[in-house]
């Protein structure tokens, strides 16, 4: 079947060929990624600081949680994000999509030691709350 000397040299040039388009979609798929994360942690570092910009007004302890819900409702659909608001000891104040108040404490979350160690975490993990991965600044 294959014994024609046209047959022999095109076959092994078409696998090498499927081979290297492979591996290339593989790579521009794996660098895709990667970047696209980069560039949303990027993003969400930026809104994370205005929000807590906004957090720190000095009259901002004096508000109330309704107070507090509302702006961040608002930051949450401004961002198209969902926004969550903790303390230092890792009480939730405030969330833009679950109530606060049933939330399990994020204290010892890998993102927020970081944070309270160097000023800013991030981690990319599974949701339980919305059921799939998230990427949490």
């Amino acid at each position: 079947m294959f014994r024609s000397i046209r047959s022999r040299i095109a076959l092994p040039y078409v696998i090498l060929i499927l081979v290297a388009m492979a591996g290339l979609a593989l790579y521009l798929t794996v660098l895709t990624e990667n970047t696209h994360k980069a560039d949303l942690r990027g993003r969400l570092q930026a809104e994370a600081m205005l929000l807590a910009e906004q957090l720190s007004a000095p009259d901002s302890w004096q508000w109330s949680r309704e107070r507090l819900d509302a702006l961040v409702a608002q930051f949450a659909r401004n961002l198209g994000a969902r926004v969550t608001v903790i303390a230092r000891d890792g009480v939730v104040l405030s969330d833009s999509h679950e109530d606060p108040t049933r939330m399990e404490n994020h204290l010892f979350r890998p993102e927020v030691q970081r944070a309270l160690a160097v000023g800013v975490g991030s981690n990319m993990r599974y949701s339980e709350t919305l059921g799939y991965d998230m990427l949490y600044m």
